[in-house]
């Protein structure tokens, strides 16, 4: 995954236990880097590879926007 700052994360996944088959599943993924606090939006893009024996064919990749609101806190 690349996020707004162009930082890239990387997890590897096991199909059948992480990533599962079929259609409409969700994965979720926690960032707790100080620097997304003041994160407003941006846009996300997700690479899926194959990795067999240490080479990796890339599958598929998709970005995606994102907008957070906020609230407004009175100081």
């Amino acid at each position: 995954m690349t996020d707004p700052y162009g930082l890239s994360q990387e997890r590897s996944l096991n199909i059948g236990t992480e990533l599962l088959e079929g259609n409409n599943n969700s994965y979720t993924a926690t960032f707790t880097n100080n620097m997304y606090k003041n994160l407003s939006g941006g846009a996300y893009r997700i690479t899926l590879y194959d990795e067999f024996q240490g080479e990796r064919i890339e599958l598929a990749s998709q970005a995606y926007s994102i907008k957070i609101d906020r609230p407004v806190t009175e100081k």
